[in-house]
Formats: structure tokens, sequence, C-alpha cells
């Protein structure tokens, strides 16, 4: 995957560097964790110190999860500079040189597979892949929410994931594999090749702001995940569940 990705107005940087706590990208990855207002539908909740945001991070970037964590940044428009700069920099250092630091987006792998049981694809349909699924997650400050940020990132990322996947899977991509592995005759590879990968999305049914945003997304409401217990979520006890959106790509 890239590690930056553009669009009209954002700039997405993967963050990658736990070398130490004096890495830019555990302060950027700290900025949003230790934030309240945007962990407020986290079941982690926000974490209280750097140590904390540096260990949270590797976990979330270990082979088991290997979360694909890009920080959203709006570029600087020279007609505002002028008239923001100040403020901005009050606001938050910018310590990347790519404008203002907005929130975050990932996509992170669920090993436990689909949340819910997936109907069977149309007839002559390859079924998709569920074997790397991956789950969508974001979260935006509060300043920066209600301007579409949050869908045009999630549109960046999932274009970049799905023309990584496809490259990732194409005949060229396994013909260069180990001559150990099983050869595929070239109908299987034009079936592979076909084959959807399947992108998953959880959300609070309190939540209408993150409902749009899937649904702006392409995303279709799967089914409601039911849970054993209640959660405490951005102030309050939600569930038990939550709905389950999915996407193919």
């Amino acid at each position: 995957m890239d590690t930056l990705l553009h669009t009209p107005r954002l700039t997405l940087v993967r963050l990658t560097d736990t070398s130490s706590l004096s890495s830019p990208h555990v302060h950027l990855f700290h900025e949003n964790w230790s934030n309240p207002d945007v962990t407020g539908w986290s079941l982690h909740g926000p974490t209280h110190s750097l140590d904390e945001s540096y260990e949270w991070m590797k976990e979330q970037l270990a082979p088991g999860i290997d979360s694909m964590f890009y920080s959203v940044f709006v570029r600087p428009c020279e007609s505002d500079k002028q008239d923001d700069e100040k403020e901005r920099g009050r606001e938050k250092e910018d310590i990347t040189g790519l404008g203002e630091h907005v929130g975050s987006i990932s996509l992170r792998l669920q090993p436990t597979g689909p949340s819910i049981p997936l109907s069977p694809p149309p007839p002559g349909t390859p079924p998709p892949r569920t074997e790397n699924l991956r789950a969508l997650g974001y979260a935006f400050f509060p300043s920066a929410q209600g301007k579409g940020y949050a869908t045009e990132a999630g549109h960046a990322l999932l274009n970049a994931y799905a023309a990584f996947v496809s490259s990732s899977s194409s005949p060229s991509s396994s013909s260069s594999s180990s001559s150990s592995s099983p050869q595929k005759h070239h109908g299987e590879e034009e079936g592979e090749a076909k084959r959807k990968t399947y992108i998953e999305a959880a959300v609070d049914e309190d939540n209408p702001g993150s409902i749009k945003v899937l649904v702006k997304l392409g995303f279709e409401k799967l089914g409601w995940k039911h849970e054993e217990e209640k959660v405490f979520l951005n102030g309050a006890w939600r569930g038990p569940g939550y709905w389950v959106y999915g996407l193919f790509v």
C-alpha cells in the first residue's frame, strides 16, 4: 500500500515508524488517540500518556492486526493560509508540513472473519475473499467534522486498497510465486482475478453521522450483530450489539 494518498483537499500519511517515542508518527498517533472526543466511539477509549499511545500503536501495527493506519491532513490553501496560519499553529503544531491534522482512517485485519454470515454470491460469481478481511475505522477531530473529510479520505483509502489487492492477485503476480506452489489453470486465474474483497465496518445505531459516511462510501447494511452485554461508548451505555456494514471491492 502507498504510504501517501492524495485527494483534492487531503493528504493521507500512513503511520509506520515506531522506532522511538520521538518519532513524528508516534506523536501523530498520540494526537489522535489521546483525544477523548475523537475516541468517543472506540471500545479502547483514549490514551493518557505518550508512552501509553506508543504501546497501543505498536500493538495496532503488529502482524496480527497489521493496521493500515493513516493520519489525515487538510492541505493549506494559499487564499486562507496567511489568515489561519497563526490560529492553526496554536491549535496543533504542524510537524509534517502537510497542513492541519484533522483525524485518522484505517483498515485493520479482522482474523475472526466476518461478524455475521455473508449471503451466497449469485450463480457463476466467485465467492468474495474473506481470508484477509479488513475492517474500516475512522475518527476526526470535532473541528473537522461535517466537512466531508471522512468520506473523501474513505474513498481514497478504499480505492488504493482495491488497487493494491487487485495487483497482488493478478495472474502476473501469481506467476512470480514459488515454483513449489500448485499451478492454476487459466480459468482459475481468471476467476481469482474476478473475486471481490470484502471489507467490513461496525457502527452503533446511535451514531448517525458515521452511518451516513458508510452509505456515501458504498457500504450496505448487512445485519445486526448481537452481543451479550452493553458497552459504554461516547458517554452512554450502548447495545447490546451493533450494525454491520459491508463493501465488496
